[in-house]
């Protein structure tokens, strides 16, 4: 079984926490504190639309995995399923904020994120792998009644079992991350476009599917 996390290539979702940022505006803008009020509403629920996982359907979040991940498309539904939970899991723990938003005109701003996403190291340690392991393989006889060292002992036995011990990895491994303490952070730069009063990421590749 492998002894690696699956990587997490995308930031996605997940926003946590708004409000506390600092507020700008070039020297030509010439913004309202009304308008910058209503501005930084708009976009706070914007970034919230698209950063939250909880604001996609089912639907929605597996073809944005799919997008990313495209060898699921042809996995067994249970399989993609467990996938999607794991990532799922990863991004209900990762907290986003709003850091500054600074507007270069009337209609565009600068957005600063502030992510800090679960340290997957904690899990690829070997202790914990051995952990993860350990508690596999009591829910793999359990559910099977095969001990792993008869599953070792058979090659045959062995790729039957792959797609389920691979499955129990996974749902293991979705439980440990609420348990992760450390954190990586980084900040990350948005620019983000006004049309009526509507803000959108400039990058539509970000926008996914909120309107």
């Amino acid at each position: 079984m492998k002894k690696t996390l699956i990587p997490v290539i995308f930031l996605l979702f997940s926003l946590m926490l708004l409000g506390n940022y600092t507020v700008t505006q070039g020297t030509s803008v010439k913004l309202s504190e009304k308008e910058l009020k209503a501005n930084n509403t708009e976009i706070e629920n914007r970034v919230k639309t698209v950063f939250d996982i909880n604001s996609y359907s089912p639907e929605e979040l597996r073809s944005i995995i799919w997008r990313e991940y495209p060898d699921l498309t042809s996995s067994p539904s249970e399989e993609a399923d467990v996938f999607i939970n794991y990532i799922k899991s990863v991004f209900s723990n990762t907290k986003y904020e709003i850091k500054s938003i600074n507007y270069t005109d009337s209609n565009t701003a600068k957005v600063i994120l502030s992510v800090s996403i679960p340290n997957p190291d904690e899990l690829s340690s070997d202790a914990k792998q051995a952990e993860i392991e350990k508690t596999v393989e009591k829910k793999f006889t359990e559910k099977t009644g095969v001990t792993y060292s008869t599953l070792e002992k058979d090659k045959n036995l062995m790729k039957k079992y792959e797609p389920l011990l691979l499955r129990l990895y996974m749902e293991t491994s979705t439980e440990e991350i609420k348990n992760i303490k450390t954190y990586n952070k980084e900040e990350s730069v948005y620019t983000m476009k006004k049309s009526g009063n509507v803000w959108n990421f400039k990058n539509n590749a970000v926008n996914f599917f909120g309107n």
